[in-house]
């Protein structure tokens, strides 16, 4: 999950995820909100019961490839 409002969207978009049986995966520095409380809540709330909160670099270590690409850009 990316996007802005992390408190907001996002999150509706990641539980309504989590109900259909989608493995979550919220990427914590892709996300924002107007205030870093509300982001750091929302991350923590996900983590807790909705999927897995990781970094961009995390997902991307996932895919060698698309980390490759990175490194020549």
């Amino acid at each position: 999950m990316t996007g802005v409002a992390t408190n907001v969207c996002v999150e509706t978009t990641a539980r309504q995820a989590f109900l259909k049986d989608y493995y979550v995966v919220f990427t914590s520095d892709c996300s924002a909100t107007f205030s870093q409380a509300a982001h750091d809540a929302t991350l923590n709330n996900i983590d807790q019961f909705f999927g897995e909160v990781a970094t961009s670099e995390q997902i991307m270590a996932c895919w060698p490839a698309a980390e490759a690409r990175m490194r020549v850009a």
